[in-house]
């Protein structure tokens, strides 16, 4: 849990400064397209994750263990 607040406090930081950095750098689209691409990235992380809490615990065989 603290792992995954840590990783959206630093989003949190640094997405405003690299916004910043391509809306000046290049244009409004590389700045727009960042976020596009974060935000595909984060869904399909959230896709391939697994949230059974049985997968979740430290030390809990795999399948690969139990078979």
């Amino acid at each position: 849990m603290g792992l995954v607040n840590t990783g959206g406090q630093l989003a949190g930081v640094l997405a405003p400064l690299v916004m910043g950095w391509l809306a000046e750098a290049f244009d409004f689209a590389a700045a727009f397209g960042f976020l596009v691409v974060t935000t595909v990235a984060a869904a399909l992380i959230a896709l391939v994750t697994s949230s059974r809490p049985a997968d979740l615990r430290l030390g809990a065989p795999t399948e690969e263990v139990i078979s």
